[in-house]
């Protein structure tokens, strides 16, 4: 039998396939191998996988660890990295600075899930522009005030109060309660 024309073409470029590919694999773990060592956040403390993957945080979860070991032993103020580009403070301040009303910082691909599909991303937890999400807290603000909360106090005593009497009614007739419907 004699090799078809088209085999032929396609045997005679294998080799330069072969080294092209071999050429972008290469470039490709280069660039993954020394992305993490030039990064300007390079010295922030973790495990040495957290640096390139995940790998490490599924290690600890499957073997049930997690990090605290590593976030107990920090200093306060202290920042240790969980994965690439994922990082725990352990500062109390931290959250005001980085979710605060006036945050320059935009929310990470996490939050995406929980916007509503087909629709625009209306939800203060989902929003990721800073500008879009200051305008939604200064709308929500007067709602959580404290003179607000204050205000709702009466009403949350009154059904608090309720919900224990119905409680003590069941209870006292030995009926079974399904908390969970």
């Amino acid at each position: 039998m004699e090799p078809s024309g088209l085999s032929t073409s396609i045997a005679s470029k294998l080799p330069v396939l072969q080294s092209a590919a071999c050429v972008l694999a290469g470039l490709l773990f280069v660039f993954y191998l020394v992305r993490p060592i030039l990064s300007p956040l390079r010295s922030i403390p973790g495990p040495f996988l957290a640096r390139y993957t995940d790998a490490c945080e599924c290690i600890e979860v499957i073997s049930n660890k997690t990090l605290w070991h590593f976030i107990e032993n920090m200093s306060p103020g202290a920042i240790i990295r969980y994965g690439p580009n994922r990082y725990n403070f352990k500062d109390l301040e931290a959250p005001k600075i980085i979710y605060g009303y006036n945050h320059s910082f935009i929310k990470s691909s996490f939050y995406r899930p929980f916007a509503r599909p087909g629709q625009e991303n209306w939800s203060i937890f989902s929003i990721d522009g800073p500008k879009i999400y200051s305008q939604l807290c200064r709308y929500y603000q007067s709602m959580y005030s404290l003179t607000s909360l204050v205000s709702y106090e009466l009403y949350v005593d009154k059904y608090v109060y309720l919900f224990k009497q119905r409680l003590e009614e069941i209870a006292i007739s030995g009926l079974p309660i399904d908390l969970a419907y």
